[in-house]
């Protein structure tokens, strides 16, 4: 028995192994994180993560009444959904599949947040079977800022008038005792029946109300463009923001 070329053999698969650990098996996590399903997560964080600085600028804004434009916002269609959590909020119903977002663990309790969740196509919160869904990430907020999102209100998108909020106000307390029919809790699909969001700018207004700012978060359109008109009216506004 050639106990050198045994041994020699055992040497190269120790060296071979360490190769794979250290150099072929990083390449294919990047590999997949670009290219497959962590590709698309990555990027959906991405635009969580964006969101999340960008209202923090509005909400550091001096003026009572800030807005930022035209914030471009992507979540793949029938992949991701985007739910806001106001403080007082346990849970958050969504009008797409009409079922319930409980507030997760990864939402600190008294905050607000924003959390991306995997789209699985109606059983994503309440009715999934196994459980409820936990969110892939969450974002904690300041306590006094209140998300609202676009209500009753149909926007125009292409050919054919689009509810892009798929929020409800019966299933958020925070929103429901503002008492505005217009507004209702913030969640945002990829894909809802003919709704693809994909890629789309986003208005953000900080509001001022007694005790909290009210924070308004839609996709830019002619109701938003009209909205700051209204508004920028009654409250001073920089040249930066128009």
């Amino acid at each position: 028995m050639n106990t050198r070329a045994i041994t020699e053999q055992g040497m190269w698969t120790i060296i071979f192994g360490i190769i794979v650990a250290l150099v072929i098996i990083p390449v294919m996590m990047l590999f997949g994180r670009v290219f497959g399903p962590g590709g698309e997560a990555g990027t959906a964080t991405a635009g969580l993560d964006s969101l999340h600085v960008r209202i923090l600028e509005v909400y550091s804004d001096r003026m009572p009444f800030a807005v930022a434009r035209n914030h471009p916002l992507f979540l793949q269609a029938g992949e991701f959904a985007m739910v806001a959590f106001n403080a007082d909020d346990d849970s958050v119903q969504s009008g797409c599949e009409d079922e319930t977002a409980r507030r997760p663990a990864l939402c600190l309790k008294d905050r607000a947040c924003l959390c991306l969740y995997e789209d699985g196509g109606g059983d994503d919160f309440d009715d999934d079977i196994i459980g409820p869904e936990d969110p892939i990430e969450c974002r904690m907020l300041p306590p006094d800022i209140v998300f609202v999102g676009a209500g009753d209100r149909l926007e125009e998108g292409g050919d054919s008038a689009k509810k892009w909020n798929m929020g409800v106000s019966i299933g958020a307390p925070s929103v429901k005792t503002l008492g505005i029919k217009e507004h209702e809790n913030l969640l945002l699909y990829g894909e809802c029946g003919d709704m693809v969001w994909n890629k789309q700018n986003v208005y953000i207004e900080k509001y001022p109300r007694e005790g909290f700012s009210q924070f308004f978060v839609a996709r830019e359109s002619s109701h938003t463009q009209q909205r700051f008109e209204t508004f920028s009216k009654q409250f001073p506004v920089p040249e930066s923001m128009k």
